[in-house]
């Protein structure tokens, strides 16, 4: 099957991903995917999507992510991505190991506060995956105590927000039957369904419970204590820079130290470490990247964004959008009103 930017567009917003965007490099491109592709929110609520598919086009997918668990399992090609500045690579190689003909693997990321996610595709590039993501909300929902309301809390401080294992065997042959039943819609009833992605959801979930267990282990009580106390104030710092920069576009670095509590010095070393970037930059950014979300989901005009985010002159803006992006913020928007056509 061919599918378009805008038929795939379509169906994520179907999915329930209501904002997002794609942006293709050859913008003159019929198709963007050939294969099969399926989205689908089970009403358990766990989020459904797989493909099997060859990029015909170079390009990238984005969209705004709330808190969530999202697991992923690559049966073969390579997918790139990025979470906010972050960006990742993952591959399911040719090569055999273990006496198994699979080299698949599976890598979860745990995202505890709103991302823009970006999905960049690659031209000739085959893609066979499977993602399940269940909110955090919905996770918290499901627990029986307080004790384990606080592990599913301590999961979503992890330092490390994306982990990676391969597949077993077993979890190999349920996700095959999976896709089948997607592919062929074999299930007679939808808890069939539901059953298998619950199987599989639960082995990956345990799998990281493990990891982050002994990950914790391996650091003693004191240190174990002052690092959740770092995760809590990473959190804090990001979660606020971001609501003060909504509350002033012009704030100084000086500002930002003092409602933070912390030092300039101490955050520049913070962000410099985590992002590669001065705590200027990353203000910058954010900034940037706000701008990319009124533009292309809240359909305000480039003079109207540019006053938004801080800038005194819409030329200044273009350039350092352009410069981020790559794109002008005035054909970004005109590419996304063509796509939402």
């Amino acid at each position: 099957m061919d599918i378009s930017s805008r038929e795939l567009s379509r169906k994520v917003r179907d999915a329930g991903y209501n904002e997002n965007y794609i942006e293709v490099l050859e913008p003159k491109a019929k198709q963007l995917v050939n294969g099969d592709v399926y989205f689908s929110k089970l009403p358990s609520g766990i989020n459904l999507h797989y493909c099997d598919v060859t990029e015909n086009t170079s390009g990238q997918s984005t969209a705004k992510l709330d808190p969530c668990l999202s697991v992923n399992f690559l049966l073969a090609g390579k997918v790139s991505f990025a979470l906010s500045n972050n960006k990742y690579d993952f591959e399911a190689s040719e090569e055999v190991k273990n006496n198994s003909s699979s080299s698949a693997v599976m890598f979860i990321n745990i995202l505890n506060a709103k991302h823009v996610f970006t999905r960049y595709f690659h031209q000739n590039r085959h893609v066979k995956k499977l993602n399940m993501t269940v909110s955090k909300s919905w996770l918290l929902e499901r627990c029986g105590h307080d004790t384990e309301n606080k592990e599913i809390e301590s999961l979503f401080l992890s330092a490390q927000p994306v982990y990676q294992w391969s597949c077993s065997t077993e979890l190999l042959t349920l996700i095959e039957n999976l896709f089948i039943d997607l592919k062929n819609k074999t299930s007679k009833y939808q808890w069939e369904l539901e059953q298998q992605a619950f199987s599989i959801f639960t082995q990956a979930f345990q799998l990281l419970q493990v990891e982050v267990n002994q990950k914790d282990n391996n650091i003693d009580k004191d240190k174990k204590a002052e690092s959740t106390d770092i995760m809590q104030s990473i959190n804090v710092y990001e979660s606020k820079i971001a609501k003060l920069i909504k509350e002033n576009n012009n704030i100084e670095l000086s500002e930002v130290s003092s409602s933070l509590g912390a030092s300039i010095s101490t955050l520049q070393r913070y962000f410099k470490s985590k992002y590669q970037l001065t705590l200027k930059e990353y203000i910058r950014n954010e900034k940037l990247e706000e701008a990319r979300g009124l533009l292309i989901f809240d359909k305000k005009s480039v003079g109207e964004v540019s006053y938004l985010v801080g800038y005194k002159h819409v030329s200044n803006f273009s350039s350092a959008f352009k410069k981020y992006f790559s794109i002008t913020p005035a054909a970004l928007q005109h590419e996304y009103k063509n796509l939402r056509k």
